[in-house]
C-alpha cells in the first residue's frame, strides 16, 4: 500500500516542474505577483497527481501516463485536450 503512495512523489515533483514552467511561461502570471505562481504551481501539480491516478487504471507504460500527466500539468486540461483531439484527427486524416 505504501509503494502506490511512494509511486506519487516523482508524479508530484513533474507537476510542481510543470507548473513552474508554465508560470514561468504566462506573462499575467509573473505580472500577478509571487502568490498566483504559486497557485499556478500547486493546481499543476494536483491535476498531475489525479491524471496519473486516473491513468493507473489503464494499461499505458509507466512512462506515457507520466507524459500524459506531465502535458496536462504543463497545458491545463482544456488545452491538453484539444492536443489530443488535433494529434487524433491528424492521425485518421493519413
Amino acid at each position: 500500500m505504501e509503494a502506490e503512495y511512494l509511486e506519487l512523489i516523482p508524479i508530484a515533483l513533474v507537476g510542481l516542474l510543470a507548473g513552474f514552467m508554465g508560470a514561468l511561461d504566462n506573462k499575467d502570471c509573473i505580472k500577478a505577483g509571487i502568490k498566483e505562481a504559486l497557485k499556478r504551481i500547486i493546481i499543476s501539480s494536483f491535476l498531475c497527481i489525479v491524471t496519473y491516478s486516473i491513468l493507473s487504471a489503464t494499461d499505458l507504460p509507466y512512462l506515457a501516463k507520466v507524459g500524459i500527466s506531465a502535458c496536462v500539468g504543463f497545458l491545463g486540461l482544456d488545452k491538453a485536450i484539444n492536443l489530443v483531439k488535433e494529434i487524433i484527427s491528424l492521425r485518421r486524416s493519413r
